[in-house]
This record gives structure tokens, sequence and C-alpha cells, in this order.
């Protein structure tokens, strides 16, 4: 309320001095047209007006400057708040809270809060945890065994372990800092990832004589990048990346139940968005990159019709619930929603998906029912999807803009 307020009275001092100015440039005007040709009343009217012109152009610009200064204040405020918010207790914004999620980067189309810099080339692998020799006998069959009677897939692909990140901090002067992150990637597997990292604590109890000391090191609570990432633990990478078709809608997917479950007992359909998890080949202008997996993904999962393409990092966070650093991203393609939904079925692998969600556009108020969980038939699939999706829609219309939106009511 004190915002808007605020906002009402700067509303108000614009729209005097505008109408002071516009009253002087047409008592000038008329003057200068009344008044004989040549005489001191027509050559003052001319300065009047002249100066009334000169003043106004002034105002109008020195308004518009103010304001930019203003949104783009308030933007960095924006921005610094949901960052702050993520490590303490969890991202909020207005009414929307995304529990155990840490953000380490964020981009709003100009330089990200953080700066990630990649590895040429893999390091050695982290060293396996004494644990997982007795949990390769023991939970990893019975895991297998029942993603086999529920037809799901669940094998033992390669992936990316973030293994190190180091921060740096960059003084700019006049107290503004840069901060960068070099990373280090080795290789792992989806099995160790699924077992040590994804695995609930009941499923490790049951099949670890002693599995407390393993599951301290996955409680290891809103610590720094650094910390996270060296631990026992695979820190597997992963990525999202919001699509947007040329009219302007964003897309979700709804997932086949031969990959993730798609409907729940409630007949409620889970929304996912297009996600990809690194693999040691992901190698982009020399270096191993998680764009490349974004653009990877793009093609295994929407195929090569999808016209002319820009992909754009919005943001890093760290889901502490899967022990998981994601890279996110925003890819902006050259054909419509419609246009997608038939030719999306000649991808690789179109199969993943039984359907695409048409989203937006903008902060639309379904979509804001979708992210905060009340709509009747759709639910968002997981809590990195609705922070992948914030990040992303703050890229686009900004974060203040988002934050004011699911201010509003419903």
């Amino acid at each position: 309320m004190a915002r808007r307020n605020a906002r009402r009275a700067a509303i108000r001092r614009a729209a005097l001095l505008a109408l002071v100015a516009t009253g002087l440039f047409l008592a000038s005007w008329i003057a200068w047209q009344i008044t004989p040709d040549g005489s001191f009343a027509r050559n003052l009217s001319g300065l009047v007006l002249s100066a009334a012109v000169t003043a106004t152009t002034a105002f109008v610009a020195a308004t518009m400057a103010t304001r930019n200064a203003m949104r783009q204040r308030s933007e960095h405020d924006t921005i610094k708040a949901l960052e702050s918010s993520s490590r303490s207790a969890s991202v909020q914004l207005g009414p929307l809270e995304i529990p155990d999620i840490v953000i380490y980067s964020i981009a709003d189309g100009s330089a990200p809060t953080a700066s990630f810099r990649f590895p040429e080339a893999l390091s050695e692998p982290r060293q396996d945890p004494t644990e997982w020799a007795e949990l390769q006998k023991t939970l990893l069959p019975d895991l297998v065994s029942r993603s086999e009677a529920s037809k799901r897939l669940f094998t033992d692909d390669p992936a990316v372990d973030m293994i190190a990140a180091a921060q740096q901090v960059h003084p700019q002067g006049q107290g503004t800092e840069r901060v960068s992150w070099h990373v280090q990637f080795a290789e792992t597997s989806y099995y160790k990832f699924a077992v040590l990292a994804n695995s609930t604590p009941d499923e490790l109890r049951a099949h670890l004589p002693d599995a407390e000391p393993l599951l301290a090191e996955r409680a290891v609570g809103r610590a720094r990048l650094g910390e996270l990432v060296t631990t026992r633990i695979p820190a597997k990478v992963g990525t999202g990346t919001v699509v947007q078709t040329s009219d302007g809608f964003l897309v979700g997917m709804i997932r086949g139940d031969t990959y993730q479950i798609g409907d729940d007992a409630s007949g409620i359909r889970k929304v996912h968005i297009l996600g990809e998890g690194m693999l040691p080949t992901d190698v982009r202008d020399g270096r191993i990159d998680p764009k490349a997996a974004a653009w990877r993904g793009l093609y295994e999962e929407l195929g090569s019709s999808f016209g002319e393409a820009k992909v754009e990092f919005t943001g890093m966070f760290f889901d502490l619930r899967r022990h998981q650093p994601t890279f996110c991203y925003l890819a902006t393609i050259g054909v419509t929603f419609a246009t997608l939904q038939t030719e999306f079925l000649t991808a690789r692998d179109h199969w993943e998906t039984d359907e695409l969600v048409r989203l937006g556009p903008g902060v639309d108020d379904d979509l804001r029912r979708l992210m905060l969980g009340r709509q009747k038939t759709l639910r968002m699939a997981s809590n990195p999807g609705v922070m992948t999706l914030i990040l992303a829609l703050g890229r686009l219309h900004g974060f203040r803009e988002v934050r004011e939106a699911f201010a509003g009511e419903l």
C-alpha cells in the first residue's frame, strides 16, 4: 500500500509539472500570435515560448531518466531479495514459496549476478563413499526391479558431477563487485546419483545398517556452493530450459508414464519444463558447458523444425532435495506454439512427452494458479521447474513485474 501511495504521489507531481509547462507554453504562444511583429512584447513572448519548450523537453528527459533509474534500482533490489531469501529459508516471491532451493546466479538481461567459468577437460572422479559397495547390492537392485515393474526407464547413463566450485569476487568500484565461479567437472553415473543423492532417507535406512553419516552429508544446509559440491555425494549437473515460441507462449510438457510419472491418483497432470542432464560429451567452444546440454535437449525433444533459436542464460541454483546444481536457460524459437505441437513429433525423443501445454503469454492468472498449485487439473511437477520458470519470466518481463504479478489477487 505504501509503495502504491508513493507511486500515486509521484504521478500527481509529474502531472502538475506537466500542466504548468503546458499552460506556460500555451500562454506564450497566444501572446506571440497577438503581438505586433518586431515589438518588444513579440520578442519577449518568443523568448518565453522557447524557454517553455526547452524546460518541457528537459523535464521529460529528466523524468524518463529518473524513472528508468528507479526501475533499475527496484529490479536490482528484487533480485537481491530473491537471492537472500533462498539462503535463509526458501525462495519467496509474494505468496509463492519455493523450498530447498539456493540461488547462486540470476541473469536479468544485463550482467548476471555471478558468472561461471567451465573446465576444458574432466577431472578425476570423486571417491565413492564406502557405503556405495553395500548399496549396490541392496538398494540399487530394489530400485531397478521397481522401475521394471512400473515400466519406467531407469538406466545407468553417464553424467557430469560438479566436484569443486571456487568463488572469486572482483571489486568494480563505487561499492559494487562482480562474482565469478570456477567450477570443476568429473564423470559419474546416474545410478550413483539416484542411490546416493536422490533416494529417500527411509530407503537408505532400510538398506544400509548405518545410513546416518551419509544422510548427514546430504543435509549440509544452505552452505556455500563450494561446500555443497565437496561432500561424498555426487552433485549431478542438470539444466532447465524454458522454451518461448514466436507468438509469445511458454512451453510446458506432460511427460509419459514410461519416462516419469504423468498422472497421479487424483487425475491431476504434472507439467514439466524441458530438463536435460549433462553428459561428458556436452562441449561448447572447447569447454564442458551446460549450455551445450540445453541445446542438445532442444534438438532431442523438439526436433530440428523449430526454426532459428536463441538460448540465453537465466540463472543457476542448487536443489537441496536432489543435491543437484541446475543451470537455467531461456530458448526463444522461430515457430508458433501451434506449429510446434505437430513438429515436435519428429524429434528423436518425442515419445517422452505425451502433450505440450501452452503457458502464458506473460504472467497471466492461469500461469500464476499453476505455479501456486491452485490449478484444478494441472500441477507443476517439481520445485526446480517452478524456479526455472521464475528465472525465465524475470528475464522476459523483469523480476519486479513478476513479483507484483504474484502479489495480485486471483
